[in-house]
């Protein structure tokens, strides 16, 4: 079988958000409210940076599994901020504002009310690069969807049952599985060529005529790619094999065609509904070389669905059970904040132009590709290799800082073993030895009874101790006044004179 591949650029016109089923997780994000932007980075490496305190802190919160732990984390992760280091994202000045309110969030049902609302939804990303791509079954699916409105024409029959979806489709390409042409068509992933401009963005909610009631629907925190960000892929189509049961194939020529018939009058009749409510249009030109193509999340239901056989729900309210309608009443739009007070500010999702691209436009683009991912992984190793410095820097630190707290430690732990000693051997102690020991100013009579007055205290014994220790406490007194300069003094200090008389007496040095 012979197979045409051809290539083609895609460049975003309005804001792109694929979905993945990813999120930005607390433990993995923060909010640099300086610079306006969400920095988005390795927890392991995050918790590798935190010393001993620190790690213990965020244990302990963890621990907990609570709703309110939850808000503790991005009050962690909020004061460490200045160790994060990863891929920033833009925010506005509101979700600045929301996260600064989540900060504050307080009460177990309220913060199971607000964080439900803060969850932020990734659009699709590689993992190892960290940057935004297309997958090539977001533009097939596209792809598919404009062929099929293509081949119906509009028409309303055969009616089909709300059910019955698959047989429309199988009635449109020509049979089940086996026999649907899209088999055949293989599209590839498209990778960003340059900058990738992510934005973190509101959606919300507005109805498609004047109503003073407002859309229903919370507004939703999505992460998306801004306009004007160029992707590259290709689109290989296989010709039908010999005895193939595939009856009617899809063409370039049909493609082509389908994407300008279908997405163009889509676009037009969005530009009028976002008019009839003063909201501007994505301005962007199309032809056969440049056609018009709308992805990902809030495409607008009459992008995805079959004209002719739509049944589009329409909800009507809590209690009410919901109508279908051929149209949908309301549109899902960009915004800075999740209550946007002007209208101009608001953005369709979705819309990209597809191109294709001449076999020297190719050879560049993939030479420019080949030079990006080069410098890419270069500054991803640079970064790396800067991270992993300021990580073994800092475990040099807390290494230091770990073995004089360690030392502190022991020292305490010494101290107190040795005091717990001295109290023993004081308790062990008669009387007469611990007054002996306090006149000699011991260690263990200083760390004992450091404040006790000697003559108040030990003074009076002299007269009614036994003879043995009564010349003891003469002896201890002796050697205490020579020390602090009282055993020589005259008569005129008439009570230290006595008493030092009287030692002598004792001691036989009269």
């Amino acid at each position: 079988m012979q197979s045409q591949t051809i290539y083609y650029h895609i460049k975003t016109v309005s804001p792109v958000h694929i979905g993945c089923d990813e999120v930005y997780e607390p433990t993995g994000f923060v909010v640099d409210e300086k610079e306006k932007q969400l920095v988005s980075f390795d927890p392991s490496e995050f918790i590798g940076m935190l010393d001993s305190d620190a790690l213990d802190q965020f244990s302990n919160i963890c621990k907990k599994g609570t709703p309110q732990s939850l808000v503790e984390i991005y009050r962690f992760m909020n004061r460490h901020k200045n160790l994060a280091k990863g891929q920033r994202v833009a925010v506005s000045d509101a979700f600045v504002e929301h996260y600064q309110k989540t900060l504050k969030l307080t009460g177990e049902k309220n913060v199971l009310r607000n964080l439900n609302k803060y969850q932020v939804k990734r659009t699709a990303f590689n993992p190892h690069i960290d940057t935004a791509y297309i997958p090539g079954s977001t533009i097939k699916g596209s792809i598919r969807t404009a062929v099929l409105n293509f081949r119906n024409k509009g028409r309303t029959f055969p009616k089909y049952k709300f059910n019955e979806a698959k047989k429309l489709e199988q009635n449109l390409t020509g049979g089940s599985f086996e026999k649907d042409p899209f088999r055949l068509v293989k599209v590839s992933d498209f990778i960003a060529v340059g900058e990738v401009k992510r934005r973190i963005v509101y959606a919300v909610n507005r109805k498609k005529k004047p109503s003073k009631f407002e859309a229903g629907g919370p507004a939703q925190i999505l992460e998306i790619v801004e306009p004007n960000v160029d992707f590259f892929g290709s689109i290989t189509i296989t010709e039908v094999p010999r005895n193939g049961k595939i009856h009617h194939p899809v063409t370039k020529k049909e493609i082509s065609s389908a994407l300008t018939h279908f997405f163009g009058n889509e676009k037009q009749r969005e530009d009028r509904q976002l008019s009839g409510i003063s909201i501007p249009s994505v301005q962007f030109s199309f032809s056969a070389a440049r056609l018009p193509l709308r992805i990902g999340f809030h495409s607008g239901a009459e992008c995805v669905t079959i004209e002719g056989h739509r049944r589009i729900k329409i909800m009507q309210g809590k209690g009410n059970k919901p109508k279908y309608e051929n149209h949908a009443t309301t549109f899902w739009l960009a915004a800075h904040s999740k209550k946007p007070a002007a209208n101009e500010h608001l953005q369709p999702f979705g819309w990209v132009v597809f191109e294709k691209l001449s076999a020297e436009e190719v050879s560049q683009l993939q030479q420019q590709i080949t030079r990006e991912r080069e410098i890419r992984l270069a500054r991803q190793q640079e970064l790396m290799t800067q991270q992993q410095k300021e990580a073994n820097e800092r475990k040099s630190i807390l290494l230091v800082r770990k073995k004089e707290e360690k030392r502190k430690q022991d020292e305490a732990d010494a101290a107190r073993k040795k005091e717990r000693a001295n109290k023993e051997k004081w308790q062990a102690m008669t009387e007469d030895e611990r007054d002996l020991a306090i006149l000699a100013g011991t260690e263990l009579a200083k760390t004992n009874v450091p404040d006790l007055d000697i003559l108040q205290n030990i003074w009076p014994k002299i007269d009614s101790a036994e003879p043995d220790q009564q010349k003891a406490l003469a002896k201890g007194f002796m050697k205490l006044w020579q020390s602090e300069g009282k055993w020589k003094v005259k008569k005129k200090k008439k009570k230290q004179f006595a008493k030092v008389q009287k030692v002598k007496e004792i001691l036989g040095l009269s």
